[in-house]
């Protein structure tokens, strides 16, 4: 849910559930959770990489079970001072 403050090296990736649907069957409850993946760098370049290595990664799930929400969102963090960008999935 969020980066440790010992994290000396970088990229790095973190990732938290933030919503997801609940499907009722006949027989019980099926849960899909909404994942936000957010991927930090030391440049732009880097950043580009690894949204698109955490893109193929999600990609090659069985059953095509990661379904992109939205289109990858970029951003600077001023804290980490680090490249940032946004993925959101639903998961199946």
């Amino acid at each position: 849910d969020h980066l440790p403050d010992t994290v000396k090296q970088w990229p790095a990736i973190m990732y938290s559930q933030t919503g997801g649907q609940a499907n009722n069957t006949n027989c019980d409850t099926d849960y899909c959770p909404r994942i936000q993946v957010d991927v930090f760098a030391d440049s732009p370049s880097a950043r580009a990489l690894l949204v698109a290595e955490v893109q193929a990664a999600l990609k090659n799930l069985p059953n095509n079970a990661a379904v992109p929400q939205m289109a990858p969102m970029n951003n600077y963090d001023f804290t980490l001072k680090k490249y940032q960008a946004t993925l959101d999935y639903l998961v199946f």
